[in-house]
């Protein structure tokens, strides 16, 4: 450690501001004319191109791939700046265009303030550059033209669940249901389709229906995208309706992350430069320092919807002062000038038909002031107009969302004209940790939504679920929906109600459903008691009693969840007990088993399942027993990608997903995938990326082949809704060969020198003990200079030792070999 701590920075005499290392502390007065003269200026890098985490004032920007060039060549190698680099980190365009001639510029040519530091143990680089040239842009803001698009392909993912029952009577049912989802991407455009096949113990899968079959484009200038054919509408505060037609929506994900949900515009007055703090229950979510005047703050993220705002300037004298902005309640809310819009022209689908019903869909919302939003709808087809107008407001007393809708329906027996009213409020109150929610809504009665005209002029065309959900709305006359939550301090739990009271025009009767429950945890046991009833046009009234219990139990360094039940209802007792959990290096496999007892019928029953995710497949298995009654049940799920680099498949797959490849690295596991690893092909699929956001996705190099290496495990992609966008890691093949050096006086080398070829190009570093790995078995047919001094005895030659070489090569083991440096 004296030696260490001995090895500091020495100001040296032959340059005026030029440190150096003392090389007889690092490595011993025998090694005292070790050249160290690469690692005398901080940032040294050697010139080329390098992928690289890169922080612009403390922002993450991602991985970019960055160069290092050198202007002058007495000078090291420094940052390159070019155009396309520059306008990644958010240089204004009035200076770029400075600079449009010069392949590259250096940092203080940008502004004489700025500077980066490199870090090569982290492959990070951290840039600190002046706001003056910088562009005022929210948090998150992805320039648009990065959007990738992704490559051409296609895909299929399946969902197959199988089930059968066996009674003791010999009676015996089956089951089978599969659903499939699929698409095509090409050239920008993406094909999606979903249809499920449904079948029993007479048919199997005899028959299959369509859900979806569409073909959408991105219109990045509008923040927007156009479909065509069979969907579900994107309507805001109208139902999302089922066309076979055409729609432009815009899609709120294009916007930069911080300014996606509704948070007010912050403004005041600083009287010298000053910091503005704001804090949301407590805490600080932002903080920036603003000049000298008005100033706004335009791309605030909150913690929370809920909890007003306290704004705290300090000026730079250190006075402080504080205002309230309020937020409450703004889930209807969006910011001031924000505009999202959807317009549709199609024919109406029923789940089995479409109809020659033509309908005109469109809404919108408006951010019209801070606290204020305004939205707007309508519904036009051939037998239904359909207009709504409201508005959203956050107040110190809460928010308070406001809907008006009239209707008109032209039915084959008379035309119904009415109107509905619906009012949301919301309010948390902080100090003691109550938050309330209560929505309320009248129609009157000649009101018809217009989903249920469709269902009166084509009732014979309506299956069970469209018949089941058209009884739950036709004729309500009035539904009043409570939520309340009390938080009762430290220690004390959470008490929670809800409860939705709805009545029709078609008889006198209140149905009323409400739960009433309370939790809490004592040690490491969770707890809750539940009084709830539920009671709808389409059931009957039953009212139950809960107690439920679990605690974790640790075992094989695995958690394991006992959990027991008590149900009570007014027909019967129902007991539970059983334990759940994970398995596996990457919790690959989850099951579960519990018993229950049934007072009613004096019986017992077992239930298990268990789960596995394997790298291309999902596999689950259930089994029950109770009565004499055996179940049975198998599920499989996961999809393949047809991809430039093949056909991959895979245990998970979503409509946005991304290509992995890396050439020769089977088995290395994709991180936080699921247990997704590379197949023989080098390649993986990536299941779920966020559309229009940057998404860093690595592979564990854990499992890699011993004779490959990567050049990088980490990276970024920015995919586009609906894309298959590719991720290729550059890999190279190594030879595994490890030389043995000696020398002949047997002289220790010291570890981390440079090996060079006889074109002065670095091939390798000295490791312990006089080892060295070499990469290439090419650079073996030449000599090897090994220089770690000034003077004459510090330097020695490896002679060429290719032809030493086994021709016999094991992938996984290293081939060594004894050489002498003279």
């Amino acid at each position: 450690m004296v030696a260490v701590s001995h090895c500091i920075l020495t100001h040296s005499a032959q340059a005026e501001d030029t440190l150096s290392f003392d090389s007889a502390a690092l490595f011993g007065q025998a090694n005292k004319n070790v050249d160290l003269t690469a690692f005398n200026t901080e940032n040294t890098v050697p010139i080329g191109r390098y992928i690289l985490n890169v922080a612009v004032n403390d922002i993450y920007n991602g991985q970019l791939n960055i160069e290092f060039w050198q202007p002058d060549p007495k000078k090291p190698a420094t940052l390159c700046l070019d155009n396309a680099l520059l306008k990644k980190i958010g240089v204004r365009n009035d200076i770029i265009a400075q600079f449009a001639n010069q392949r590259c510029i250096t940092i203080k040519e940008l502004n004489p303030d700025a500077r980066y530091v490199y870090d090569d143990a982290s492959l990070a680089l951290s840039l600190s550059i002046p706001l003056v040239v910088l562009n005022n842009r929210p948090n998150g803001y992805i320039d648009p033209q990065l959007f990738d698009q992704g490559v051409h392909s296609a895909y299929l993912s399946y969902n197959f669940n199988h089930y059968t029952d066996h009674s003791k009577a010999g009676d015996y049912s089956s089951v089978n249901f599969l659903s499939l989802t699929g698409g095509i991407n090409f050239a920008g455009f993406n094909y999606r389709h979903a249809g499920a096949f449904e079948s029993n113990s007479s048919q199997d899968f005899a028959r299959y229906y369509a859900s979806l079959n569409v073909i959408s484009h991105d219109i990045v200038a509008i923040s927007s995208r156009i479909s065509f054919g069979d969907f579900l509408t994107n309507a805001y505060y109208l139902a999302s309706t089922p066309i076979r037609g055409i729609e432009l929506t815009n899609d709120p994900n294009m916007r930069p992350w911080s300014v996606q949900s509704y948070a007010p515009t912050i403004e005041g007055v600083a009287n010298s430069n000053a910091l503005v703090s704001v804090f949301q229950n407590g805490q600080k979510i932002y903080e920036r320092t603003v000049p000298v005047g008005a100033f706004q703050i335009k791309d605030l993220t909150t913690l929370a919807t809920n909890g007003d705002l306290t704004v705290q300037v300090t000026e730079q004298g250190g006075e402080k002062k504080q205002f309230i902005v309020p937020m409450q309640g703004n889930s209807n809310l969006i910011r001031p000038g924000q505009f999202n819009y959807n317009l549709a022209l199609g024919r109406y689908k029923l789940e089995r038909k479409v109809l020659d019903e033509q309908l005109l869909q469109a809404t919108a919302e408006y951010g019209l002031f801070n606290n204020f939003t305004m939205h707007t709808g309508a519904n036009i087809s051939d037998h239904y107009r359909g207009y709504l107008l409201g508005a959203g407001l956050n107040s110190l007393f809460g928010g308070l969302t406001f809907d008006a809708e009239y209707g008109h329906a032209e039915l084959n027996e008379a035309n119904k004209t009415g109107w509905k009213a619906k009012l949301n409020y919301r309010y948390t109150f902080l100090p003691s940790n109550l938050s309330v929610t209560i929505s309320t809504q009248k129609l009157s009665e000649d009101y018809i939504s217009y989903g249920n005209t469709i269902s009166l002029l084509n009732n014979a065309s309506l299956t069970q679920d469209e018949i089941d959900n058209f009884y739950l709305t036709f004729r309500l006359k009035d539904q009043t929906s409570l939520t309340l939550r009390q938080q009762l301090g430290k220690g004390f739990g959470t008490l929670y109600v809800t409860g939705t009271q709805s009545s029709y025009w078609n008889n006198n009767k209140q149905y009323k459903q409400y739960l009433v429950g309370y939790s809490n945890f004592w040690k490491r046991i969770n707890y809750s008691i539940n009084l709830s009833q539920a009671e709808t046009i389409n059931s009957t009234k039953s009212k139950s009693f809960y107690i439920s219990a679990s605690f974790p139990l640790y075992w094989k360094n695995s958690m394991v969840n006992s959990n027991s039940v008590y149900q009570h209802t007014e027909t019967n007792d129902l007991i539970s007990t059983g334990i759940s959990g994970t398995s596996g290096d990457r919790n690959q496999m989850n099951y579960a088993i519990n018993t229950n007892y049934d007072q009613n019928n004096q019986s017992s029953a077992v239930n298990s399942s268990l789960n596995y995710l394997f790298p291309r497949t999902s596999l689950g298995v259930t089994y029950a027993n109770a009565r004499g009654q055996t179940q049975y049940g198998l599920t499989l799920q996961g999809g393949a990608v047809l991809h430039p680099y093949g056909l991959t498949l895979t245990n998970n797959l979503s409509d946005t997903f991304t290509i992995i490849h890396a050439k020769d690295a089977q088995g290395t596991e994709v991180s936080n995938a699921w247990g997704i690893t590379l197949d023989r092909f080098g390649n993986a699929i990536y299941p779920l990326v966020d559309p229009y956001h940057s998404n860093t996705l690595s592979i564990n190099g854990k499992n890699l082949p011993l004779d490959v290496l990567l050049t990088n495990n980490q990276s970024q992609v920015i995919p586009r809704r609906y894309s298959s966008t590719l991720l290729t890691f550059e890999t190279k093949k190594t030879s595994n060969i490890l030389l043995n050096v000696d020398t002949p006086h047997h002289v220790q080398i010291p570890m981390g020198i440079e090996v060079k070829n006889s074109a002065n190009q670095t091939i390798a570093i000295m490791g312990q003990s006089n080892q060295l790995f070499i990469d290439a078995e090419m650079s073996l047919k030449e000599p090897l200079t090994v220089k770690w001094g000034v003077d004459h005895p510090q330097m020695c030659v490896i002679p060429p030792s290719y032809e030493l070489l086994s021709k016999k090569t094991i992938r996984k083991k290293f081939q060594m070999l004894n050489v002498v440096c003279q």
